[in-house]
């Protein structure tokens, strides 16, 4: 599986999640969680365009029903798919705002 583009940060907050879900939930909800996140990585990127704009150009998809809780954000940036965060709903709304511009130098 090819991944796509991510902010740095994202990988921080996957592996936070993780942890949390091992630490609180068990190794089979963490890897749940890990497995939920890949295959909607790989769906966003086969059709990313069904996921509606949500705020400036970020598209997010929500990863439910056991974890609906969570969702990734992404825009699309010279014909890509770029993640920005794998955020929680009721923690800060679109605290992934200040890294559009850092993802469009890096990506």
């Amino acid at each position: 599986m090819r991944l796509p583009p991510t902010h740095p940060a994202v990988w921080e907050e996957f592996s936070d999640a993780i942890c949390y879900y091992a630490r609180e939930a068990g190794a089979g909800i963490a890897l749940d969680f890990e497995a939920c996140v890949y295959q909607h990585f790989v769906q966003i990127q086969e059709e990313p365009l069904i996921y509606r704009v949500r705020e400036l150009e970020i598209r997010r998809v929500n990863l439910g029903p056991q974890f609906k809780e969570w969702y990734l954000a992404f825009m699309l940036w010279n014909g890509q798919v770029v993640v920005l965060a794998i955020g929680h709903a009721k923690r800060r709304p679109y605290y992934f705002r200040a890294r559009i511009d850092e993802a469009r130098k890096m990506f």
